[in-house]
């Protein structure tokens, strides 16, 4: 079962200039929240106070605990992990080398061999799910901008985290690889877990996401379904530079 987070006044400043202003949100237990704005409206500014990497003004409640004080290893062993904009692998390992060490975040690192082979078989597995069986021995550099991102994806899978923070995991893909990335999230990733996806492709958000957040300046701008929200005027005008009619 996914997480509960609780967001309450989150703010967050850079010396003059605010990225986020007093948010408040709360997610149920597999919630997928899409959270759409324009470039420099706090989207991953959200993610990187969420996982640690700012520290904010506010809380921050993950299954009813505060852990807005916690660094960000603490916050990761609660079950919490994200993705990037840029996928971020380690080069000098191998695509099944990257997945076990992402499942090693979340789990104890001294095992009998025995149990290590089980999970072996587990990872090439996993690997076969995301369509990255053949490639189990290669380096990330060698895999094409689409087969990142799915090794991202599936690093993220492993760890079995309850909350996912996903940072455009379709940026960069063409109008086909973003629909195969779609359908491999909503059969593995994102089943039984509750997220945050942020995205610039709005059908993107429309197929996965239950609710959507907008925000503009670091403010919500509007919050609901997703149809709901994009029939909103001042939504359109923010994300598709529709004018605004009186």
């Amino acid at each position: 079962m996914g997480a509960t987070l609780e967001i309450r006044d989150l703010t967050l400043r850079f010396g003059g200039v605010t990225a986020l202003d007093r948010l408040r949100l709360s997610l149920a237990p597999g919630t997928v929240l899409g959270l759409a704005g324009p470039n420099g409206s706090g989207k991953s500014s959200l993610i990187n106070v969420l996982t640690g990497h700012y520290r904010g003004e506010g809380s921050i409640l993950l299954d009813s605990e505060q852990i807005d004080h916690l660094a960000a290893p603490e916050r990761v062993r609660l079950g919490m992990t994200r993705t990037f904009q840029a996928p971020r692998t380690y080069r000098r390992m191998s695509v099944l080398e990257n997945l076990d060490a992402a499942c090693h975040a979340f789990r104890p690192l001294l095992r009998n061999r025995s149990v290590r082979r089980c999970e072996t078989k587990e990872m090439h597995a996993q690997l076969e799910r995301f369509g990255l069986g053949h490639l189990a021995h290669a380096l990330p550099d060698q895999l094409t901008p689409v087969e990142q991102r799915l090794l991202e994806l599936a690093r993220a899978h492993v760890t079995g985290a309850r909350l996912l923070l996903l940072d455009e995991p379709a940026a960069g893909t063409t109008e086909a690889e973003a629909h195969h990335l779609r359908q491999v999230m909503a059969e593995h990733v994102l089943p039984g877990r509750t997220a945050i996806l942020i995205e610039h492709r709005l059908d993107f958000l429309r197929a996965l996401c239950s609710e959507l957040v907008v925000l503009q300046a670091g403010r919500m701008l509007a919050q609901g379904a997703p149809d709901d929200v994009f029939a909103k005027a001042e939504v359109r005008e923010t994300l598709m530079g529709e004018p605004v009619h009186a």
